[in-house]
């Protein structure tokens, strides 16, 4: 699934995301349209010449309404998901035809991919006040994988800081293993 959603091209990933949702939608739609049909039963009439429903069985024409919607949003979605495939192939023939504009486009990947990795101002000052604190130095800040979770050079040590709090937490031992390497 990876690979699916490599971004080749935003437009094409943009699109299978839509055929995703419209999947989704059929499910959810197809859920609702059971919940409400389902509830009505065979209708028969009493001794007084009243219609009146009987039972809260799922009705075939309720089961048929749920598949007919359900297997409609699939085949929709996955049309829409094959355009999206389509742009993306097409993506990759013109970055195969105009080696520059690949090479323009993993210029572009790795400034985002950079900007991402940056460690917003807020982030350093409260790190470097909460060491303050404790009267230690420190000498530098790296992300690492988990948005809230930062690498801290502190005193020759390196130590694994949470920032998902009001205050920085320094990671255990056991918590930070996962970050390191």
């Amino acid at each position: 699934m990876g690979s699916f959603f490599k971004q080749r091209s935003i437009i094409g990933n943009m699109i299978k995301i839509a055929g995703i949702v419209v999947m989704g939608w059929g499910v959810i739609q197809a859920i609702v349209f059971l919940a409400t049909s389902s509830g009505m039963g065979d209708q028969i009439f009493n001794e007084f010449g009243e219609a009146v429903y009987a039972g809260s069985s799922i009705s075939g024409i309720a089961l048929y309404g749920f598949i007919g919607i359900i297997a409609t949003h699939v085949l929709y979605g996955l049309l829409i998901i094959g355009f999206g495939e389509v742009i993306d192939l097409l993506q990759d023939i013109y970055f195969r035809l105009d080696p520059q504009a690949k090479q323009a486009w993993d210029q572009k990947q790795e400034e985002r991919q950079k900007f991402r990795n940056e460690i917003p101002l807020w982030v350093e000052q409260d790190i470097t006040a909460f060491y303050k604190k404790h009267e230690e130095t420190v000498e530098a800040v790296q992300s690492t994988r988990n948005r809230d979770v930062y690498e801290v050079k502190v005193n020759g040590r390196v130590d694994y800081v949470e920032m998902s709090g009001f205050d920085p937490r320094v990671l255990s031992e056991e918590e930070a293993k996962k970050f390191k390497g």
